[in-house]
């Protein structure tokens, strides 16, 4: 027997989604503050699929149901299945949006769940590290709209033809990506080193080969000599190309590595 939120889910994957944001509470933060990241989060949602998606927030329930009946609605703190089942059915929505956005010293912490319309079923939950900034919070709302659409779809297609990434191919937000690690540096010091050996041989190349081409020394350069220093120089050249381009390619792989993983 499939349970409440399975049932959900089929319907979220089937038809164009439909949610309604409540708003965030705010701890230390202003409503005013709380009210932008609630509306920014609701266009972040809608951006991941504007056909397939739409989102109803407090202006728009203002505008549809009345202030007065929006108020009425809106109090419902205590996420009661009756209130919130009588706000599902007045907008047709397929779940509810809320989360709290909390000042921690000088970071924020930041907490999103949706509903499932009779507020009994959660069909996602987040709850992030630290933020030290605001403008790190911005991008964890950002990853977190996709988070949240690739969870409810389950990475299938929706009625406008549009396609919600899985949540396994969504970039992770700004709080659990991990630090770039040093270590993949270090292939840059091998590199270098090839670089300066192969800088040495160019040189030692160049110093034999003077041999033949400056004419003061001709007259004390025998055939063997001439032989040696062409044989050497020609050694060296080879050798100090060879570790000189591969030390140049080596430390341009190991810098991109750093910086695209």
């Amino acid at each position: 027997m499939l349970t409440t939120a399975a049932v959900w889910k089929l319907v979220l994957c089937a038809a164009q989604l439909k949610l309604a944001t409540v708003g965030f509470s705010q701890v230390g933060l202003s409503d005013a503050q709380a009210s932008f990241y609630a509306e920014h989060f609701s266009v972040q949602l809608q951006r991941v699929d504007e056909q397939g998606v739409r989102v109803t927030t407090p202006k728009d329930m203002a505008a549809a149901l009345g202030i007065e009946k929006q108020k009425q609605l809106l109090g419902c703190a205590d996420e009661s299945s009756s209130c919130m089942a009588e706000l599902a059915g007045a907008l047709g929505a397929d779940g509810f949006v809320t989360g709290q956005i909390a000042r921690v010293g000088q970071s924020f912490q930041l907490n999103v769940k949706i509903l499932a319309p009779d507020g009994t079923q959660a069909l996602f939950l987040y709850s992030s590290k630290l933020l030290h900034t605001e403008e790190e919070l911005i991008e964890e709302l950002n990853a977190v709209a996709l988070l949240a659409i690739a969870k409810l779809r389950g990475g299938k297609t929706s009625s406008a033809g549009v396609v919600a990434p899985p949540v396994e191919a969504v970039s992770a937000p700004a709080s659990e990506r991990a630090p770039r690690s040093k270590l993949k540096l270090l292939p840059i010091a091998g590199g270098a080193i090839a670089l300066g050996l192969g800088t040495v041989g160019l040189i030692q190349s160049a110093q034999q080969y003077s041999k033949l081409s400056d004419p003061a020394r001709w007259p004390n350069l025998d055939i063997r000599e001439a032989n040696n220093a062409h044989q050497s120089g020609k050694t060296a050249l080879a050798a100090g190309l060879t570790l000189a381009i591969a030390g140049v390619v080596v430390i341009v792989a190991s810098v991109l590595w750093y910086l695209l993983t």
